[in-house]
């Protein structure tokens, strides 16, 4: 079966020495089945790129962290036509609203103010570089806002459990990736 005009979601799991996680969800139009040969598929003969090698800076902080969660938050909404197949000609992306997670180690307030961003609303840079031994994937966001902090505790470990969003700075990018 298959589909046209699609487009998607992707959630992202970045986690130590794991492979980077990427679970989409796309919609589309319906497209009227035929019979067709069976694809012959092309393994990948690369391993998954892994987060062994990442760097996480955010502002001048960079955190340890077990686990950090990316949302891109697409509203996909259809585009109606009568003349369409079932209906709908394609489907578009009309909104974002890019929001995540992570649990960073707690640090000392003068070295990463997590709380002190939080309540004043603080935008910070961030950028998330993973690298194997040929390939780097790096995303960047100009504006990173703290939406809700709280203290937590990974294995007797003193961490902050956070959620944040990315917000759109001037040029209108919240977030860039770069292969």
């Amino acid at each position: 079966k298959s589909i046209r005009g699609a487009v998607g979601n992707a959630f992202f799991t970045y986690a130590p020495n794991k492979p980077v996680s990427i679970d989409w969800t796309f919609t589309g139009a319906w497209v009227t089945p035929t019979d067709v040969a069976i694809v012959t598929p092309t393994y990948p003969t690369r391993l998954p790129i892994r987060a062994s090698l990442a760097s996480l800076t955010i502002g001048s902080n960079t955190p340890f962290f077990s686990q950090m969660t990316m949302d891109l938050g697409n509203v996909i909404t259809p585009r109606l036509s009568i003349s369409a197949t079932g209906g709908i000609h394609s489907y578009i992306i009309t909104d974002r609203n890019i929001t995540g997670t992570l649990d960073p180690e707690s640090k000392l307030v003068a070295t990463a103010p997590i709380y002190t961003d939080w309540y004043n609303s603080v935008e910070r840079a961030l950028t998330l570089t993973v690298v194997d031994s040929a390939d780097e994937v790096q995303w960047a966001a100009p504006q990173l806002q703290i939406t809700n902090a709280q203290e937590g505790d990974r294995s007797g470990l003193l961490i902050d459990t956070i959620t944040y969003q990315l917000n759109r700075a001037s040029n209108n990018d919240e977030l860039t990736i770069a292969f």
